[in-house]
């Protein structure tokens, strides 16, 4: 009895993945491949740092961002060409994460340790969103320029 339930319980879990799976690939999204983030209405409550986005004015031409010790990107907002690949390092000796938003289509580094580096090619314009998994505050924004 208890494993014809699990059976029934992963093969509605595998199905629910791949429904939510085509749902995204009709719309544009894929699981791990990365769109911009066209408006973020939605979006704030999955920063996970109660809505607040990276403000600010951004670093032009930028494509080093480090993690710090105080739980911080450094230059937070940067803006690049398309094309640009941009390099995240940890300078903390925490692990963190760049992890895109949304997260179903944005993608993730996993985790960063310290001294490690996570490196990102944007092929196409928009406004990227990031944060930290582990820290509520540790969130940044690329913008991708033609």
């Amino acid at each position: 009895m208890t494993t014809r339930w699990l059976v029934g319980g992963i093969l509605a879990v595998m199905l629910t993945i791949g429904v939510t799976g085509a749902a995204l690939a009709a719309t544009g999204h894929g699981w791990f491949g990365m769109q911009p983030a066209s408006t973020m209405t939605g979006y704030r409550s999955m920063m996970g740092n109660g809505g607040v986005l990276p403000q600010g004015t951004p670093a032009i031409g930028m494509t080093q961002v480090t993690m710090t010790n105080h739980d911080t990107f450094g230059s937070a907002i940067i803006q690049v060409a398309v094309g640009t690949t941009v390099t995240w390092t940890n300078t903390d000796t925490d692990a963190h994460t760049v992890t895109f938003m949304p997260m179903m289509s944005g993608g993730s580094s996993g985790d960063v340790v310290a001294g490690a580096t996570f490196s990102r090619t944007f092929t196409n314009t928009g406004t990227y969103y990031y944060r930290c998994m582990y820290h509520q505050g540790m969130v940044g924004k690329v913008i991708v320029t033609g």
